[in-house]
């Protein structure tokens, strides 16, 4: 079985592929590097999300945005949630909508997503925070 997976070019993408290439290997699977999205099978998206929300997440894989796949039911909850008074209710859409995502098979996570900061060493007063965004940020957001 040959599975065609598209990433980013680039060092990183390079050994994360070597890596894949080697695990799928280890349980009969060829794995490929598509020359493009259109003929993969998976696709890596390496993308840095704009704001500290699900809402990201999910509205990057929404049908009216992502071409290929994803989920109406999905779609549906975010824009129940979106409309929701409460913001106990707002949040149990959202985890429906992230758990229809997940039924579907329409994102598999890695892992936790990476945050780092780029910084001079010496640099007096830097202090990271654990989301990796910054901090006024959240003044951009809309009122939950």
């Amino acid at each position: 079985v040959r599975l065609r997976l598209a990433l980013p070019q680039g060092p990183g993408s390079d050994l994360l592929f070597a890596q894949l290439k080697k695990d799928f290997a280890s349980v009969g699977l060829e794995a490929i590097r598509a020359q493009n999205d259109a003929g993969a099978d998976l696709r890596l998206i390496d993308d840095v999300a704009r704001y500290p929300h699900v809402t990201w997440f999910l509205n990057r894989l929404n049908c009216n945005v992502q071409r290929g796949l994803c989920s109406k039911q999905a779609d549906d909850r975010v824009a129940d949630a979106q409309k929701a008074q409460s913001p106990a209710t707002r949040t149990e859409l959202l985890a429906q909508a992230e758990a229809a995502l997940t039924m579907a098979n329409v994102f598999i996570p890695f892992g936790t997503p990476i945050r780092w900061s780029l910084v001079r060493g010496d640099a007096k007063g830097f202090s990271p925070n654990r989301w990796g965004w910054h901090p006024l940020m959240p003044m951009a957001l809309l009122p939950s």
